[in-house]
């Protein structure tokens, strides 16, 4: 009698945890369906041809940008070649005239101000092109994440496949890039890439401007080196007039 009680107690235990365990699995949150994924090349999204219209518009104003830089330093620099033109057309008998010593003087500045210029402008240039980058970056990640929502996508990864992998810069940079490799296969179906930039394309086009909130402003510039009473800064490669020299002949 009690070995049948026994066994009718571990049965009725046993339904009721087979009925605990199915009310648990249905209570808890599963997927509504099969998740959605989906990539994206953001190359492909920067890019000329089939990119993103706000892409190609920011390039053509850094393109601009460079082009007045390059103005710049060359105003600088056609001063300068003019100077030292001057210099080696003076008579050898007149290299040591006061006339001969002020134009050298000024070959000089003009040397040191397009050497300084030449690498404030660098600098300008490459602080433009990673605030640019920045706030496009920022851009696409807003779109992507506005389409993806909208589309009900639960995942969009970066797809770097385009992005080669090479061994011309040793083995540590070659660890490197196969480490920050992110996907090494994916459907075609998979990508999304012609579909965010049809819709961030669509977005612009009707004047929809989201905030871009990276990217900041450029760092401040270094203070200038104390020199103390005698500091110099580097010498010009144009030789001071002398005695007995033929002059400068440039850099």
């Amino acid at each position: 009698m009690k070995t049948i009680l026994r066994r009718a107690l571990a049965i009725g235990a046993a339904i009721v945890g087979v009925g605990a365990l199915s009310a648990w699995t249905a209570t808890t949150a599963q997927p509504a369906g099969p998740i959605k994924i989906g990539v994206v090349d953001m190359q492909k999204m920067g890019g000329e041809n089939g990119g993103l219209l706000e892409a190609s518009e920011i390039q053509a104003r850094l393109t601009r940008e460079i082009a007045g830089l390059n103005a710049r330093l060359e105003e600088v620099a056609t001063q300068f070649t003019n100077k030292q033109k001057e210099l080696q057309n003076f008579p050898e008998r007149e290299r040591t005239s006061p006339a001969y010593m002020k134009i050298w003087s000024e070959a000089v500045e003009l040397e040191v101000q397009t050497r300084a210029r030449k690498q404030a402008l660098e600098k300008i240039f490459e602080q433009q092109k990673a605030m640019v980058t920045a706030e496009m970056y920022v851009k696409m990640q807003e779109g992507i994440s506005e389409f993806a929502r909208q589309e009900g996508f639960d995942l969009v990864l970066i797809d770097d496949r385009s992005t080669p992998v090479t061994a011309e810069r040793g083995p540590e940079a070659l660890a490197m890039m196969i480490q920050s490799k992110r996907i090494m296969f994916a459907s075609p179906r998979l990508d999304i890439t012609d579909q965010v930039v049809l819709f961030m394309n669509n977005r612009y086009r009707a004047g929809v401007r989201p905030p871009a909130n990276g990217g900041g402003g450029p760092p401040p510039p270094p203070a200038p080196a104390a020199t103390g009473a005698t500091g110099s800064v580097t010498g010009p490669t144009i030789a001071p007039p002398s005695t007995g020299t033929r002059g400068p002949t440039g850099r």
